[in-house]
């Protein structure tokens, strides 16, 4: 499998980088809204690119069980963001 490894520094930086100016319910919300946000694009990273880029029937299977995982917190953290 030969999937360029992502370099999420900068973005990482430019997501979380206005938290740190936030306290309270507005920190707490805008957390909320960016693990939705990257456990979204994680997910869809995963299915849509990884998962069929693996080679591997062992690798696949691992990496198909990082889906329901990161389903559940996805799932938690939009219902913790209402």
């Amino acid at each position: 499998m030969n999937l360029p490894i992502p370099s999420t520094t900068d973005k990482a930086s430019e997501e979380l980088g206005p938290l740190e100016k936030l306290k309270g319910k507005a920190f707490e919300k805008a957390y909320l809204v960016n693990a939705v946000s990257q456990h979204s694009e994680y997910l869809s990273l995963l299915k849509d690119k990884v998962i069929p880029a693996a080679n591997s029937p062992i690798v696949k299977k691992i990496l198909e069980s990082f889906v329901p995982r990161i389903s559940t917190l996805l799932e938690t953290a939009k219902g913790l963001n209402k």
